[in-house]
């Protein structure tokens, strides 16, 4: 007898399980895991912080769909979001730049974490698509650079 993919492992299929051991049977990374119950995307564990049989059996089916969503809500810190539109765009980009756009408007922060703004990711994807922001992110980088040269 096969098991599937998703399938818990041999002897868990009875017993609660807790947030590792999920992480384990779903064969993810734990850090998917509490991003997708800091998201809503799972059913609270129980009061000892430990999903039952019934619940982890419904999280591991709804797996797919819920990484999906973890994945799109994935966020990044100003620095890797200029590493991200710089690898996209082609421009020297540097967080002062991701945030001349967020304070233009361009970039909306989805968060804050340790006070330092988030960004989504589609967003950084969409902004680099973007002619108008694209071009616009050319000039920042470009008078940066000027000014920058002509203060050493």
């Amino acid at each position: 007898m096969t098991r599937s993919r998703l399938a818990a492992p041999e002897g868990q299929q009875d017993r609660e399980l807790g947030p590792l051991e999920l992480a384990v049977a779903l064969r993810a990374p734990v850090a998917d895991l509490y991003r997708a119950r800091e998201l809503g995307l799972l059913p609270e564990p129980g009061p000892t912080g430990r999903w039952s049989p019934a619940a982890a059996a419904q999280i591991t089916r709804d797996w797919p769909q819920t990484v999906t969503a973890v994945q799109a809500a994935r966020e990044l810190g100003p620095a890797r979001s200029a590493e991200l539109l710089a690898r996209v765009s082609g421009l020297p980009v540097t967080a002062a730049h991701v945030a001349e756009l967020a304070g233009r408007g361009l970039l909306i922060s989805s968060r804050r974490y340790r006070n330092r703004p988030l960004y989504l990711v589609a967003d950084l994807h969409a902004a680099a698509a973007d002619p108008v922001t694209l071009a616009l992110l050319a000039e920042i980088t470009v008078s940066s650079r000027q000014h920058g040269s002509a203060a050493s």
